[in-house]
């Protein structure tokens, strides 16, 4: 993967979330930390980032709030624990508004027999919160490597969430200025 790419999205996202005074925090499985990492590889990130949380196992994911009966009903490699998950990084003690929460999960290799429905190897579902609305994605690797998986779905959602911000920062501009 591309070191330098993922570090120029990244700048990217902080430099715009900079412009627009929002702020970020992430709740992530499948990437390991992986999309707080490469932002604050960024200086200055910290204007930015406001809390980020590594939620790998079911039960981490339940300590932060997300619904065990989310995750039984819909399993955790769904784009429902996707969606608590950016609600939970939302509501982040340490998030300020505007804010944008950040949720993803998935699977990179491993097929849970329990539900082989969802948990498709090389899917992960992601989601962007920011106070009234929900913005989903169903992203897919190729990459049959593990940590080059892990860096195409990072790279994936940062590409989203550039094209995200934009439409987060233009609606919370609309509800200050009335």
């Amino acid at each position: 993967m591309n070191h330098d790419l993922l570090l120029e999205k990244s700048t990217a996202v902080i430099d715009y979330c900079r412009k627009g005074v929002i702020h970020l925090s992430t709740m992530e499985s499948c990437t390991g930390g992986g999309i707080a990492h490469w932002l604050t590889n960024v200086s200055g990130a910290s204007d930015v980032v406001k809390g980020c949380c590594v939620t790998y196992s079911n039960q981490a994911k339940i300590e932060q709030g997300v619904p065990k009966k989310i995750i039984e009903k819909y399993t955790v490699y769904s784009p429902n624990v996707a969606r608590e998950m950016a609600l939970r990084a939302y509501f982040n003690p340490s998030s300020q508004i505007p804010m944008v929460g950040i949720g993803i999960t998935g699977s990179l290799g491993r097929v849970d027999l329990a539900n082989k429905k969802n948990s498709i190897p090389g899917t992960a579902h992601i989601n962007f919160y920011n106070v009234m609305w929900f913005d989903p994605h169903t992203i897919v690797t190729p990459e049959e490597d593990r940590i080059l998986g892990k860096e195409d779905y990072i790279l994936q959602t940062l590409d989203h969430l550039l094209s995200y911000l934009p439409e987060a920062w233009s609606w919370h501009r609309s509800t200050t200025l009335q």
